[in-house]
């Protein structure tokens, strides 16, 4: 599935199959994520990570997501020249977090790096945008969400990173989002060799929540 293909209708779920569901993307994600993060060739594997990320925040291991988002954000940025691909799925951790100001701008951010490349967030993100949207409405009035989001895609990738991961935001220079505009960056991880990733695997649990 492209990372940016439109959305097709979400059947809706009950809970218990919907939690079945997030435990088994975790589980079939855990072992490839832990022999990447064991390998010297992570260029292209970005994506996965932050996958995998938003996996275990579904499932409310948020401190695994996390460390998995930190994890994801040096690779993506370098790849991919923004940060916008991790922080438009972290934002919902940052709610969840209680940054709910943080949450406003660092979604409003993201939503805006995707407007100006004329990308579709997968359907799983957004899903989870449209959780925060309407959990931000329940803890800020219209004029200050309005206000957050203005300041929200006010922001630079340098902004906007330390506001969800004040340490990873160091690691690895912005690069002009603009010289990317062309470029759309799948989920794709390495070919071949024992350390090769089931991408298309990878991406229908993660698109089955």
């Amino acid at each position: 599935m492209n990372e940016y293909a439109p959305p097709r209708p979400r059947a809706r779920r009950n809970r218990p199959e919907t939690e079945a569901r997030l435990r088994r993307a975790v589980e079939t994600l855990r072992e490839p994520i832990s022999r990447f993060r064991a390998s010297t060739s992570k260029n292209s594997v970005g994506m996965a990570f932050r996958n995998y990320a938003t996996a275990l925040m579904e499932a409310g291991h948020l401190l695994e997501a996390e460390s998995a988002f930190r994890e994801a954000m040096p690779l993506i940025r370098r790849n991919w020249g923004s940060a916008a691909f991790v922080l438009h799925d972290a934002a919902s951790l940052l709610a969840r977090r209680g940054q709910i100001d943080d949450a406003a701008r660092v979604s409003a951010y993201a939503e805006s790096v995707y407007a100006a490349m004329g990308r579709i967030p997968r359907p799983v993100a957004q899903h989870n945008q449209e959780q925060l949207r309407a959990l931000l409405s329940t803890q800020r009035s219209a004029e200050a969400l309005v206000q957050l989001s203005t300041e929200g895609r006010a922001l630079t990738d340098d902004q906007a990173c330390p506001l969800a991961f004040p340490i990873a935001a160091h690691l690895v220079a912005s690069v002009d989002v603009a010289t990317f505009h062309s470029i759309c960056p799948n989920d794709v991880g390495m070919h071949g060799g024992e350390d090769a990733l089931d991408v298309a695997a990878i991406k229908e649990v993660i698109h089955s929540f």
